[in-house]
């Protein structure tokens, strides 16, 4: 766990909102997501098509890590309270990406739908997919790392005194 403010919102997500409550705003938000992620992997208007698969499936693995994490680190709590502020900034940013990955997908859906109009401004629209791509391909891939670090075991951390800080 991190001092300030990164620290206290990564201990009230994952203690508050997410351990407290049991994963419920986890699992209806991840539900919301995975329902755009069904009804959005193929786009099909005016005879175009316009392939989300780069954004859809690695979201759905994210999502499905998320609720998997969650519950790992739920178990894992009842044992070791130390857990919980071990992995909170991880979970905290870990979250942060598959939301912005999730606004990022809906971004793109929708740009992909106005270019099969062929407006005026096409080329806004692609910026955006371009916007996407670049997020999903250098920014994104960091929930990876954090998958790991949030679930490692908090003794390396917990050993550490205030004197050697």
């Amino acid at each position: 766990m991190y001092e300030g403010t990164t620290g206290i919102q990564g201990l009230d997500l994952l203690g508050r909102k997410i351990l407290l409550q049991r994963g419920k705003p986890l699992k209806s938000f991840a539900k919301e997501i995975l329902g755009f992620c069904k009804n959005h992997s193929i786009i099909s208007k005016n005879e175009h098509k316009y392939r989300m698969k780069k954004f859809i499936f690695p979201l759905i693995k994210a999502v499905f890590n998320w609720r998997r994490y969650s519950l790992m680190i739920a178990l894992k709590a009842r044992k070791n309270h130390d857990m919980i502020g071990s992995a909170s900034v991880d979970y905290l940013m870990y979250s942060g990406y598959v939301t912005m990955a999730y606004f990022w997908a809906m971004m793109a859906q929708k740009a992909n739908e106005q270019i099969a109009k062929k407006p005026e401004n096409i080329e806004f629209y692609r910026a955006k997919v371009r916007t996407a791509e670049f997020y999903f391909e250098h920014i994104f891939p960091r929930t990876k790392a954090l998958g790991k670090t949030m679930m490692a075991n908090p003794q390396s951390l917990m050993r550490i005194t205030s004197e050697q800080f």
